[in-house]
């Protein structure tokens, strides 16, 4: 039946036109590649954070060598973005188009036709304000211990001074009955 037909092809085109907006407007990085490593989706977060688009990438002989040039870093993401799929978000470090390292958390889906989709999310701000602050909480637990080393040796030092303060006194007294 035509009809029958017709809304189904309609279906399609509406959940295909539904799949494309969220896959291009999505705030997270979604991407995938093909058997051979040729990128086939690469969504505008993920043109955005790494600086390339897909034809870019798809210009190189090795185009996952762009974002992983350590080869058994590349191998390693060859694998799961091609065949192996990870399905737990896992944390790498890839290369911008100007060469800036990144962190980024990354998982693998295999979809029913058998194509891989990876979804991941930029975290390197994320990691360096981590960073930071655990560097001002080392820093403050320096000055902690550095302040009651100073309050201690205060301490110390107000008791030798009373302790020294009667000998002091009494050496004076004894002077003093010398001739």
């Amino acid at each position: 039946d035509i009809t029958l037909r017709k809304r189904a092809e309609e279906r399609l085109r509406e959940s295909e036109e539904k799949f494309r907006t969220l896959y291009e407007n999505a705030p997270v990085l979604i991407d995938g590649f093909d058997k051979n490593g040729r990128c086939i989706l690469w969504n505008r977060e993920c043109e955005k954070v790494f600086g390339w688009t897909m034809d870019e990438i798809n210009s190189h002989d090795e185009p996952l060598a762009l974002f992983y040039p350590d080869p058994a870093v590349c191998k390693q993401v060859i694998d799961t973005v091609t065949s192996k799929p990870e399905k737990i978000f896992r944390e790498w470090h890839p290369l911008t188009r100007d060469g800036k390292e990144l962190t980024a958390l990354w998982a693998n889906f295999q979809l029913p036709d058998g194509m891989i989709i990876n979804i991941g999310y930029d975290i390197t701000d994320r990691k360096r304000a981590e960073e930071e602050k655990s560097k001002l909480q080392a820093q403050n637990q320096q000055l902690q211990k550095a302040e009651s080393l100073g309050r201690m040796a205060g301490a110390i030092a107000h008791t030798f001074n009373n302790q020294l303060g009667v000998v002091i006194g009494n050496l004076e007294m004894a002077l003093m009955g010398l001739p």
